[in-house]
């Protein structure tokens, strides 16, 4: 995890909460990644290829952050130890960390971070959404409570299972719930994901 601070004063139309912050508006263009960027994708485990699925950006107000450009609206992470550890650009009603899901699916994973987003996304193909952080806000669960969905799975890292549980008991009186462990983090386990979540679609 990677936090950082933010330039600027905060505005009526944006928000703060622990470890992420909200930018509605914003006057600053999308660039290309630098070497501090990449250097901090590298060493959080991403070879080339994971690299090319991430889909790198940056933005000239937030050289401090590199974004993916998966995500929607876009979320970025902080490549040095300071708070707040995302920004979250875009649309504030969007409550999740990446995108926007349809009315309807079948299965839907809820992951922690970015990271793994990604990986969930790229290495078992299914629906995910990440909380940007251990705990699900009320505008999170309300909107998760909206959408038809067969079954949400709780895939938080291995060190957060009393977090997984506090979830599932949220969400079992609305949806068919289960909780599946990974062997470390969904990042790390990425190329087990197939086995992990096996009988998922």
């Amino acid at each position: 995890c990677f936090k950082c601070g933010v330039s600027g004063k905060f505005t009526e139309s944006d928000t703060y909460q622990p470890n992420v912050y909200y930018k509605q508006k914003h006057d600053n263009k999308i660039t290309d990644v630098n070497e501090l960027h990449l250097q901090y994708l590298y060493n959080r485990g991403l070879k080339l290829d994971d690299v090319i699925l991430y889909k790198p950006i940056s933005y000239t107000q937030y050289p401090q952050y590199v974004f993916s450009d998966l995500s929607n609206p876009k979320v970025g992470r902080n490549i040095f130890d300071l708070e707040p550890k995302y920004i979250k650009i875009g649309n504030l009603m969007s409550p999740w960390g990446c995108e926007l899901l349809p009315k309807e699916l079948t299965t839907l994973v809820i992951v922690e971070g970015v990271f793994d987003y990604i990986a969930v996304k790229n290495y078992a193909n299914l629906h995910v959404v990440a909380l940007l952080g251990k705990t699900m806000s009320l505008l999170q669960k309300t909107y998760l409570i909206s959408l038809k969905v067969k079954k949400i799975v709780i895939f938080l890292d291995k060190d957060a299972k009393d977090f997984a549980y506090k979830l599932y008991t949220e969400l079992r009186l609305w949806k068919d719930v289960e909780i599946r462990y990974p062997n470390d983090d969904p990042w790390n386990d990425r190329y087990d994901l197939t086995n992990i979540l096996g009988g998922l679609e």
